[in-house]
């Protein structure tokens, strides 16, 4: 069990290591309570190293760079593209790299928030992923480099967010127009990239002997110098008939085993830029955004934008203007994938069928990714099809005049008439109704009542009697000329009956004439 002993006028630690033995160390702590608590702390951990639950005291001095090896050693030399070693190489590495695994941790956050306005949201995501795979590998009992939680998580360092970024596609009549203006060079690979969906490393892969002329299919074995395709499956697909005539003369005029081959009859490079031939096809076909008319006199620097191609003049010095057009944006070479998941669904194509053409492992991946049908064209398509059969009325409802004696609001609702197609009430039940609307009791939604005109200052309300012929006062005549306090207001009170605006009011005796003739 560890100890504590004094040894030159300071405490020592004695406890037993990873390796078995006992070594004795100077303690930290200056007391001797402090120093027995540092002794077993310092054991507990040397039998968690024993046990494979702590690093080691090698491993404990890894390096982020030499993490970054080993990853590469033994997972990145298997990827299709090194274009993810490219970018850790120049972003993570030269600040990173020489860090202990525990300072590149807690550096990490600061580095990935500092490239923010440099790097885009996807490439940031990229790099964190990355990292996250890093410290996953180093906590594997393989490794034993990192035995803490994995640093890179959504608490400690959350995605960045990206802007939803739709993939533009080809309309279907624009196809034939891009065919037409690339070359005859490009033209059987980009046919076939329209037609079957194929990525651009299963293009540049294609071998003759995975072609079937008899029975007119596609085998897709590979992807660029990989021996296996992005799903990890061969998959079969047929040969339309338009398609047939481009494969039929790319085999005949390929001198080597590639069906797309280099001019040199070898296999074409994975980076080879396709995206710029498919753009200058575009700019050849007319489907352009505009034109760019340029001097191209050196230090001129006029630029101006239009919608045709006509020609133009510089104004600064009267030189004929560089045109160069403006193909759509957001079109690449794997917008060719998309369009074709597009086109078959706006052909009523199955969605399990068109899986299986451009060879999904989830069918959510072609729904929701590859098919874009959500346009106003095709939401118009869709509602124009909705057919509910003939129609009695198709005309607008007739103007309803408005009502007469009666407020703005109940204008606003339908007349309280029974509808002619609706039963009547029962005879019995007419005299029960009739009685409800001349029934004495209160409202449940009374109003308050109005001020007496009679407790106002300088009110013209009669205080005299004026009451003749009532049978409350003595007098006759039109009054007895009496002063009489007023009367108080009767709580009793009934509904009005007209049938569309029902309010409840006081049940009050109407003056009689002579009173509205005397004042005070």
């Amino acid at each position: 069990m560890a100890s504590v002993y004094r040894k030159g006028g300071r405490s020592w630690l004695r406890f037993k290591g990873a390796d078995g033995r006992w070594p004795g160390a100077p303690a930290k702590a200056r007391t001797k309570p402090a120093a027995r608590l540092e002794a077993l702390e310092r054991e507990r951990f040397g039998r968690q190293q024993r046990e494979g639950l702590a690093p080691s005291a090698d491993n404990m001095r890894r390096t982020f760079g030499e993490l970054m090896d080993l990853w590469h050693e033994r997972y990145g030399s298997r990827l299709r593209s090194q274009t993810i070693k490219l970018s850790v190489d120049k972003h993570l590495r030269p600040a990173l790299g020489k860090l202990l695994l525990g300072g590149a941790a807690a550096a990490l956050p600061a580095l990935l928030n500092s490239k923010i306005g440099e790097l885009s949201p996807s490439t940031l995501n990229h790099l964190r992923a990355y990292c996250h795979r890093l410290y996953a590998v180093a906590s594997m009992r393989s490794v034993g480099w990192w035995m803490a939680p994995n640093p890179v998580n959504r608490l400690e360092l959350p995605k960045f967010k990206e802007a939803k970024r739709k993939r533009g596609t080809v309309a279907a009549e624009d196809v034939p127009r891009v065919l037409a203006a690339l070359t005859p060079e490009w033209r059987p690979l980009f046919a076939t990239a329209f037609f079957l969906g194929l990525r651009r490393g299963e293009l540049l892969a294609l071998q003759k002997e995975d072609i079937d002329l008899r029975e007119w299919t596609v085998t897709v074995r590979r992807s660029g110098q990989a021996d296996v395709t992005k799903g990890g499956d061969d998959g079969t697909v047929p040969i339309p008939e338009p398609l047939r005539p481009y494969v039929d003369a790319a085999i005949k005029l390929s001198p080597s085993k590639w069906v797309f081959p280099a001019a040199d009859g070898t296999q074409r490079a994975p980076d080879t830029n396709l995206k710029a031939v498919l753009r200058r096809a575009f700019g050849r076909a007319g489907i352009v955004e505009g034109y760019e008319h340029r001097c191209r006199k050196p230090g001129c620097g006029h630029v101006q934008r239009a919608n045709d191609s006509g020609n133009r003049r510089c104004a600064n010095d009267g030189r004929a203007l560089w045109i160069r057009p403006l193909p759509k944006k957001g079109i690449v070479f794997h917008s060719l994938r998309h369009t074709t998941a597009t086109l078959l669904a706006r052909a009523k194509v199955h969605p399990s069928v068109a899986q299986k053409i451009l060879r999904h492992a989830n069918i959510e991946t072609t729904l929701a990714i590859y098919t874009h049908v959500d346009g106003i064209e095709d939401m118009r398509a869709a509602v124009a099809k909705l057919d509910f059969g003939p129609l009695e009325e198709r005309a607008p409802a007739p103007v309803v005049p408005l009502r007469k004696n009666a407020t703005f609001a109940t204008n606003l609702l339908p007349a309280a008439s029974s509808p002619k197609d609706e039963a009547p009430d029962r005879p019995e039940n007419v005299r029960k109704i009739r009685g409800l609307r001349w029934s004495g009791r209160l409202d449940l939604n009374q109003r308050p009542l109005a001020p007496q005109a009679s407790a106002l200052p300088g009110c013209a309300t009669p205080r005299h009697c004026g009451l003749a012929g009532w049978g409350n006062c003595e007098g006759a005549g039109e009054g007895c000329g009496k002063y009489h306090p007023p009367r108080a207001p009767s709580t009793r009170t009934r509904q009005c009956q007209n049938p569309i605006e029902r309010s409840v009011f006081p049940y009050r005796r109407a003056p009689s004439p002579a009173s509205d003739t005397r004042s005070l």
